[in-house]
């Protein structure tokens, strides 16, 4: 009689589907934005329209956008300087929502359309 070894079973996949997603390589479902997180995106968005750096900021998104987890990451690293333009730790937050590639799609989507500065205060 021949002994296997014994393999513990696996209770569940959510770990490797955490880890994916947290490094951009899910399903592309987004867990929504808070109205808070939504209205600072329409203003950051806005505030990049104004500044004239649209094609810069759609290039470098679009550029980093394979690597959202890892773009945050560079976010996290360059938010001192970042900061000089972002109030209220905006860096850090910016960075917090650039993790979820949807995030990052809606952002693009908000800098490309000058629609979105009606309803965003300066």
């Amino acid at each position: 009689m021949s002994r296997t070894p014994h393999r513990p079973e696996v209770q569940s996949n959510a770990r490797p589907k955490a880890m994916a997603q947290r490094m951009g390589v899910g399903s592309g479902e987004s867990a929504g934005l808070s109205n808070d997180d939504e209205r600072f995106l329409q203003s950051l968005a806005a505030r990049v329209r104004r500044a004239g750096l649209v094609a810069p900021a759609v290039l470098w998104l679009s550029s980093i956008r394979p690597l959202t987890f890892l773009g945050s990451q560079a976010l996290h690293v360059a938010a001192p300087l970042i900061d000089i333009l972002v109030p209220d730790d905006g860096a850090t937050r910016l960075a917090r929502l650039m993790e979820d590639r949807a995030i990052l799609d809606r952002f693009l989507d908000y800098i490309e359309s000058p629609e979105v500065d009606a309803g965003v205060p300066s």
